[in-house]
């Protein structure tokens, strides 16, 4: 019986002791803190910065290359590649610009009749437009054929369709400036 007292007290000194140990925690500073390891190696450990912005950050984002500064001017095509360029807007009357990443989708034709074909597409290894702040787009020296235009987000892939609901295909041949004209972005 006085075992059991006894150990009942050992293992409330050692919760005390380490929740203590535990409350001290690492401390917070700006200085960088050695921590000895085994065999007298020494790992030096920097602080991580948590806020928005990043230190030399201003609090506005800029215009990076990604998103151009309007008018977009389009460049003229090869002799033996295509431009296709357009806009992207959002539905509605007035539709503001849309800005988000578009792509060129590979098409992968049935080997039978009467099947549409599959739309193949990696947002590393298809064309991505050049968009400006305005929603103008364009995608420069692109190989001729026949292509489907794919809108990527984080909220989810879209195929641009036309007004019936069918996938929008685009064609270019060698050497020609194809207008899209408004992509309504849903």
């Amino acid at each position: 019986m006085k075992s059991k007292i006894y150990l009942k007290f050992i293992l409330f000194f050692l919760c005390i002791v380490l929740s203590g140990c535990a409350s001290n925690g690492p401390r917070a500073s700006s200085e960088e803190t050695s921590y000895p390891f085994p065999q007298n190696l020494n790992v030096t450990i920097s602080p991580t910065y948590s806020g928005y912005p990043y230190p030399g950050e201003s609090s506005t984002p800029e215009i990076t290359n990604e998103f151009l500064p309007a008018p977009l001017i389009v460049p003229t095509p090869s002799s033996d590649k295509v431009v296709f360029w357009g806009q992207m807007l959002t539905p509605g009357p007035g539709g503001t610009p849309y800005l988000g990443d578009i792509y060129l989708g590979y098409l992968v034709k049935a080997t039978q009749s009467g099947y549409p074909p599959m739309i193949k597409f990696s947002e590393t290894t298809n064309p991505k437009a050049v968009v400006d702040t305005e929603g103008h787009f364009y995608f420069a020296d692109v190989d001729p054929g026949e292509y489907a235009l794919v809108i990527y987000s984080l909220g989810g892939t879209y195929v641009v369709s036309d007004k019936s609901g069918q996938t929008s295909y685009i064609t270019g041949v060698p050497g020609s400036s194809v207008d899209l004209g408004i992509i309504s972005v849903p």
